[in-house]
């Protein structure tokens, strides 16, 4: 399980998966990517999901993420993406499992207003500028999944 994890910009010289590839049972908890995948090209799937005969049938499942900008997944042969809620997904997250109900798509990546910053922190983290503008996944979440600190290590009340 991964929680409360920031990736922004990686790049994968072979195949798919620039913020993660994985074969088993992968988790992913308020985690936030972006910045992968350049608009208007081909996705080379941010999130993959690899055929393995041993652990294909294991879930990759995310809770109260955000997979914003260009970013996407890519789920080989009979593997797939599974939601627990609480996902705000970009325009090219296409592929991702949505929970109707508990998940939403945003078809201009835009409104997320994401950048990297340590916002406060010592850590560098993307979040979402003090823009006045609101933000869809403020306060859109899972309260199941959620933690009291997020991804600076600050509590989540805080500014």
């Amino acid at each position: 399980m991964l929680r409360d994890v920031s990736m922004e910009s990686n790049a994968t010289y072979v195949g798919v998966g620039s913020a993660i590839a994985a074969s088993g049972n992968t988790f992913l908890v308020h985690t936030t990517t972006s910045g992968h995948n350049v608009p208007n090209t081909t996705p080379q799937g941010t999130l993959a999901k690899l055929h393995n005969t041993g652990c294909s049938q294991q879930p990759f499942t995310l809770a109260n993420s955000l997979i914003a900008g260009a970013d996407s997944c890519y789920a080989i042969g009979t593997c797939s993406f599974s939601s627990n809620g609480g996902n705000q997904y970009g325009l090219q997250a296409g592929g991702y499992f949505i929970f109707a109900g508990l998940d939403q798509w945003q078809p201009d990546a835009s409104v997320f207003g994401l950048s990297a910053g340590a916002f406060g922190s010592t850590r560098q983290v993307l979040g979402w500028n003090s823009d006045g503008a609101i933000h869809p996944q403020v306060g859109f979440d899972v309260s199941a999944y959620c933690s009291s600190e997020d991804a600076r290590g600050f509590p989540r009340n805080a500014a």
